[in-house]
């Protein structure tokens, strides 16, 4: 049975973490600050421009396509079926909110015509 240092050396060569009792954070190296600058600025435009609710909804297109791409992959290539996942999301969407289009103008007409018939002359 190999000891503890022994086993670590056999593993592929990784980034090293420092394990100190003081807490200390590792050194960050210049990829790694820029890409937390980058982040952080990316965070900050989606919260100032108000873009919040169009990336979560891009996320869930993302999440989504990914989901049903490895079903439709069955039967076709990976890109040709994460196109047919693509073109099903889009069609559920836009489907639904023809559907919630159509069902909110016939229920604010009727409501209308109600509020014309309850009205006081």
């Amino acid at each position: 049975m190999a000891k503890r240092n022994e086993a670590a050396e056999s593993r592929p060569a990784v980034r090293p973490v420092r394990l100190t009792s003081d807490m200390s954070m590792p050194k960050l190296s210049a990829v790694e600050i820029g890409s937390y600058i980058a982040a952080f600025a990316g965070l900050f435009f989606v919260l100032h421009l108000q873009l919040l609710g169009a990336l979560l909804a891009g996320m869930l297109v993302y999440q989504l396509v990914h989901m049903i791409a490895p079903l439709i992959e069955k039967t076709m290539t990976s890109g040709r079926a994460r196109w047919v996942a693509v073109v099903i999301v889009a069609a559920v969407i836009v489907g639904g909110w023809r559907a919630g289009r159509s069902c909110s103008s016939i229920i604010f007409s009727a409501m209308y015509r109600a509020s014309r018939s309850f009205s006081i002359s």
